[in-house]
């Protein structure tokens, strides 16, 4: 963990990972350290890191899939997912699930332009460093330290960074009130729909950038029932 720090930790196959391990995750996430106590002695790392878990829908990896059947029964594919446990499953901020492409798909041209999206990204992040220069004294004697992305936004500020049109405050109480929102999980949609403004340089977070961010929140349809 520590030595994934300021980049990416991948953790390929996730839920073959025991769970006191994954369950190391969370305190990293949320306070961008990580403590290791041996003999009596403490000592703690930077441990500031982007999380990625790939793994499959289910035991054999079916699940979901066209022209594939599944052979898991009901009950070993909830016992599969529940390995990831509630608590570090609200922590996962972007759930997307990825299929096989189909033969058509190999032949046509891509509709994404690297060197676009690569200018898009880099002014979504000057704006997110000009937005947050204010809000760095305010953050200084935080654990979060020096505040210069979305995704290091403390609850403090999220009502004054995130601020949504009218339509879109109504479809976010909708939504958090319908699928019972944690306060974390709430705070993550706002995080990624201003993030997504960022990208369409808007400074107030429209309709569309909420939905969206709503549907990269959701788990897929033919998955287990307590993950909705």
């Amino acid at each position: 963990i520590p030595l994934a720090h300021g980049g990416v930790l991948f953790l390929d196959e996730a839920v073959q990972f025991k769970t006191t391990v994954l369950q190391t995750l969370r305190a990293p996430m949320e306070t961008g350290t990580v403590t290791l106590s041996r003999a009596g002695r403490s000592s703690t790392f930077p441990a500031r890191f982007q999380l990625l878990m790939a793994l499959n829908s289910c035991p054999c990896g079916n699940l979901g899939a066209d022209n594939k059947i599944c052979t898991c029964m009901p009950a070993l594919i909830e016992t599969y997912w529940k390995k990831l446990t509630a608590p570090l499953i609200d922590r996962i901020d972007l759930r997307i699930p990825v299929f096989p492409p189909h033969s058509q798909s190999l032949l046509s041209k891509s509709d994404h332009n690297t060197e676009h999206m690569r200018n898009m990204i880099a002014k979504a992040d000057c704006m997110q460093k000009e937005r947050y220069y204010e809000c760095q004294k305010k953050c200084e004697n935080t654990s979060m330290g020096i505040l210069y992305k979305n995704t290091h936004l403390i609850p403090e500020l999220v009502s004054s960074v995130c601020r949504l049109t009218q339509t879109a405050e109504h479809v976010f109480t909708k939504t958090a009130a319908k699928k019972g929102l944690s306060g974390r999980g709430s705070h993550a949609i706002l995080k990624i729909a201003r993030t997504i403004a960022d990208l369409e340089q808007e400074d107030t977070i429209a309709q569309g950038h909420l939905e969206e961010a709503i549907s990269m929140r959701e788990w897929s349809s033919f998955l287990p029932d307590f993950l909705h």
